[in-house]
């Protein structure tokens, strides 16, 4: 390149092929000459990972004005000013009873894994190595805030539809062990991996991946500009990979 390089191959690729490049801990691995030693990459893989609950109520569901709500409706709440929680809600009917079923977003997760590059071969698969409830603080969040749930839908506005949470039970959630059970049972990718290449947490920081301008530490006339650099943003990654 005559000027820069900007390499945009996604939080899984991007490392990847900087390790297959000789920059990063995995160039060993990849059986290629060490140009870079950035320790950073590869590391600090979050995602917002998610589990579905299921709401039900006394309500019969020809009593219900679906008129008035799409089937395919989907009302979004963020919960507590950290924005740790997404909640997606889809009304449904259960056994003719009128439910909901809601998808629980962990936004703010502390859990972090790592992708490793094992060769360079340009269609060998990286290795993904990550623990979605690794961190203790991850599982208490999601404790604190299905407690919280379980008691708002039966209150306020929302006490009329009689709803109760009945996935994950009230059984479950009043023990920690079985509720970290059910979180490890239940939980699916939110399919918003970032941190492989992760931006500088703050203005002294020189242990992350690029600096605050996406340009590779080790490397001159290198940057990157994909949702890599970002570090679990509290919203869905689409928005903020396209401003990267």
């Amino acid at each position: 390149a005559r000027q820069e390089i900007v390499l945009a191959a996604g939080t899984f690729g991007t490392p990847k092929l900087l390790a297959a490049s000789g920059i990063g801990p995995d160039a060993f691995a990849a059986r290629v000459p060490l140009v870079a030693a950035n320790d950073a990459v590869g590391k600090n893989l979050q995602d917002h990972v998610e589990v579905k609950t299921l709401i039900h109520s006394s309500l019969a569901c020809a009593s219900f004005p679906w008129e008035q709500v799409s089937t395919s409706f989907t009302a979004v709440a963020m919960w507590n000013t950290t924005r740790d929680i997404e909640v997606l809600f889809n009304p449904k009917c259960i056994g003719g009873r009128f439910g909901l079923s809601a998808r629980v977003l962990l936004m703010r997760p502390r859990s972090a894994g790592r992708v490793r590059t094992l060769s360079r071969h340009p269609k060998a698969m990286p290795a993904v190595e990550f623990e979605p409830f690794e961190s203790a603080a991850d599982i208490e969040t999601m404790l604190h805030f299905m407690r919280y749930f379980g008691n708002v839908l039966q209150h306020g506005t929302l006490a009329p539809f009689d709803l109760k949470l009945h996935e994950p039970s009230p059984e479950v959630l009043n023990i920690k062990s079985r509720f970290a059970d059910w979180l490890t049972s239940n939980v699916v990718s939110g399919q918003h991996w970032t941190g492989t290449c992760r931006l500088p947490r703050y203005e002294a920081d020189t242990e992350s991946c690029v600096d605050h301008e996406l340009r590779v530490r080790g490397v001159e006339g290198l940057r990157v500009a994909d949702a890599s650099v970002l570090m679990s943003p509290s919203a869905h990654t689409d928005g903020p990979a396209r401003v990267v």
